[in-house]
């Protein structure tokens, strides 16, 4: 028995067609204009998806910023790949000191590099090293001779090397008050550990930190040095796990060659034996 035929007019054979390629047409067309006009999203979706941070690598001369998936060779690894430029040296934060990245919503978490630095810095610590001048132009003016780098050192020195090192400053500049009296070794000692004690009390915000710990505690830039070591003992330690991981590799692979060869020996003895 012959099916019943279903009869197709002549503007349905040309519009299916047409409107099929109309769709593949619109969705390269919005593809394209996605990775070129919205590529940041693509970025976003596969570091949500893989649950990985975004970083942010910004130019400090141009301020050029590029935007790429915090992703990693081998498991375990403290430095981020750079999908282009392998010189690009980005350490994750989170194995070395902690720090506070930026939160985009729906488990997207972000840290900001600059490209002089390879640990990141947040927004609560530059707002909180700003907040370490101010506070010191504000109540100790007679620290206004220290260069910035060395009004943070001292922010942050430990207590028992405060003096000597204000010393040391104090024979560079020769600081003097208002009425050429010179500034003494003891008072810069005593405004500094006041002001040391300021930043620990002193809040920018209700809601933030104090200004030490924001500023100088929690801020990964300022552990450079320690973290340096640190991550040389990590770096050692995961290339030797990775040697060990050959070596063994190695041992078996000449193990089975040992066996295959005395399996040939004894065939070829047996063989002769014949």
């Amino acid at each position: 028995m012959a099916l019943p035929q279903i009869p197709i007019g002549l503007e349905y054979i040309v519009l299916v067609p047409t409107l099929f390629i109309f769709v593949i047409i619109f969705l390269i067309w919005f593809i394209t204009d996605l990775k070129k006009y919205g590529y940041e999203g693509f970025i976003f979706r596969k570091a949500r998806k893989k649950d990985l941070p975004a970083l942010q690598l910004e130019d400090i001369g141009t301020g050029y910023t590029e935007l790429i998936v915090g992703q990693k060779d081998k498991k375990g690894s403290p430095i981020f790949r750079h999908p282009k430029d392998d010189s690009i040296i980005l350490v994750d934060p989170t194995i070395l000191t902690a720090t506070k990245p930026a939160y985009w919503g729906n488990g997207l978490y972000m840290h900001h590099y600059a490209s002089n630095q390879y640990q990141p810095l947040n927004t609560i610590n530059a707002l909180a090293l700003n907040q370490v001048v101010r506070v010191q132009e504000q109540y100790y003016p007679e620290l206004n001779f220290l260069k910035k780098k060395d009004l943070m050192a001292f922010a942050k020195m430990k207590q028992d090397s405060i003096e000597q090192n204000v010393k040391v400053v104090i024979d560079a500049y020769r600081p003097e008050w208002n009425d050429r009296t010179p500034v003494t070794t003891e008072e810069i000692v005593t405004a500094i550990h006041s002001f040391q004690d300021r930043l620990k009390r002193s809040r920018t915000t209700a809601d933030m930190p104090v200004i030490w710990d924001a500023a100088f505690a929690m801020n990964p830039v300022t552990h450079q040095a320690q973290d340096l070591g640190e991550l040389k003992k990590l770096l050692e330690l995961l290339i030797r796990k990775e040697m060990e991981k050959h070596f063994q590799m190695m041992t078996y692979v000449i193990m089975a060659l040992m066996l295959l060869g005395g399996v040939a020996v004894v065939i070829y003895v047996i063989s002769m034996a014949k």
